[in-house]
């Protein structure tokens, strides 16, 4: 999924506040572009992301520093923002900035790559050899995607007005919001996007690799497939913090091009590195992990209820309607209308056909 506009991923291919914190303020209306600083342990920041009402995210940028370099995790897909939080990394340290760690391929993590590297001279960018295999696939022709952008929001803008889908049957009041928010929320950050690129990384690893920052040390390791082929997770033992990309994202999780049953055990070995604090791909710095406990709820619950519909002979459109999973969209969502509708989009529309494959043993490809 390109994570510039999560609603659509065909066509584009998208808990406890933890120390003190700073924010710098948002463009007019988009809170995915502002970002809250948050210390979460000595030398260790995340840049929160503001939650996004709608497809066009960004996802959390984190920045780890030892005594004699600094290395950051994921750069975001807002170049006006990496330059904001380059600006911010200058200001928090003067250890030189040498390693940038996409957690994985989706747009919103490292489509701003380009920034960063501006800002820091000989920069090294690492990711999981999956994770580089995969950039070429769905950023080939990025420009030619952007360029389709204004098109898009038209196209959303004519149906919200006209109230049908594309097949002429009738939009219901909450995806006549949620088509108005992306067309909105797009187009506000259209020219920023045009800014962004894909750049691959300098440098891959397969299993793990360990960066030396000077008196701290930073793992970088595949914990096995989870939200995409190549997750990386960080783990810093001497802070006992845990870094996760999307393999966690708050309030609701993504599913595109996801492996449920792998993804649980990443969850439960990520539990057992009993940390401290862990810093999501998306949402708040959570001080334990039981958020990441109901994620693994939530997928067993998804893999049982699709291998029972699979085993009674249903087929994938009959599954959709026969798996029940409100209490969850109720436990996460609550009552906002933004996260049931992020729980329905980005998780249960994609991720009951990836259980869904999974359970009829067919190939899942990213």
């Amino acid at each position: 999924m390109h994570r510039v506009f999560a609603r659509t991923p065909a066509s584009l291919a998208l808990l406890l506040a933890a120390g003190p914190s700073a924010a710098w303020p948002a463009p007019p209306g988009l809170p995915q572009q502002s970002y809250e600083i948050v210390q979460v342990a000595e030398g260790i920041h995340a840049f929160v992301a503001g939650e996004s009402r709608s497809g066009v995210v960004q996802g959390n940028i984190v920045l780890i520093v030892g005594q004699e370099a600094a290395l950051v995790v994921d750069a975001g897909q807002f170049p006006s923002t990496a330059r904001r939080v380059a600006a911010d990394i200058r200001r928090l340290t003067d250890r030189p900035v040498r390693v940038l760690v996409n957690t994985h391929w989706h747009g919103d993590h490292l489509l701003a790559n380009h920034v960063l590297q501006e800002s820091f001279p000989g920069l090294v960018t690492v990711a999981h050899a999956e994770t580089r295999r995969a950039g070429p696939k769905f950023y080939g022709e990025w420009a030619k995607q952007v360029a389709e952008f204004p098109r898009m929001i038209q196209t959303l803008r004519e149906r919200v007005a006209t109230g049908k889908k594309r097949d002429g049957s009738p939009l219901s009041d909450d995806e006549k919001a949620g088509y108005a928010a992306d067309a909105d929320d797009l187009s506000a950050v259209l020219a920023d996007v045009q800014d962004s690129r894909y750049t691959p990384a300098d440098m891959t690893f397969e299993d793990e690799v360990t960066f030396h920052l000077g008196g701290r040390e930073v793992r970088v390791s595949r914990l096995g497939r989870g939200n995409t082929a190549g997750d990386a997770v960080l783990w810093v033992p001497d802070a006992k913090v845990l870094v996760t990309g999307d393999t966690v994202v708050y309030p609701t999780p993504y599913s595109f091009g996801s492996f449920h049953g792998d993804w649980i055990g990443v969850l439960e070995r990520m539990i057992a590195l009993q940390p401290a604090k862990v810093v999501p791909g998306h949402g708040p710095v959570m001080s334990d992990t039981s958020y990441l406990r109901t994620l693994i709820e939530l997928l067993a619950e998804t893999r049982t209820q699709v291998r029972a519909a699979v085993q009674a002979g249903l087929n994938l459109e009959q599954t959709r309607k026969k798996v029940d999973l409100r209490r969850f969209e109720r436990r996460l969502a609550g009552d906002s209308p933004d996260r049931a509708r992020a729980f329905r989009d980005f998780f249960l529309v994609p991720g009951l056909e990836r259980a869904y494959k999974e359970a009829k043993g067919e190939p899942l490809e990213e």
